[in-house]
């Protein structure tokens, strides 16, 4: 379940990681010289916060946030 949770809010997740995961990044500027191992690491992470989010998330509200804007939008 957890795992279906999540992926009915890919666009949400798709567009939190790259606004916040990749900004946050990219503003402490720690970009340059990374390890493979750090970058499965804050996969690992993004993975493990995205799925949390995801069920709560899921248990309050039928859709994600920007899955409901583009409902919105397109109805």
């Amino acid at each position: 379940r957890p795992f279906v949770l999540t992926g009915q809010m890919a666009l949400t997740l798709y567009l939190t990681h790259i606004i916040v995961g990749i900004g946050i990044i990219e503003a402490f500027s720690t970009l340059q010289n990374r390890t493979l191992v750090f970058s499965c690491i804050a996969s690992l992470g993004f993975f493990i916060v995205a799925m949390t989010f995801s069920y709560f998330w899921r248990r309050r509200f039928a859709r994600g946030p920007f899955e409901w804007v583009m409902r919105k939008l397109t109805s």
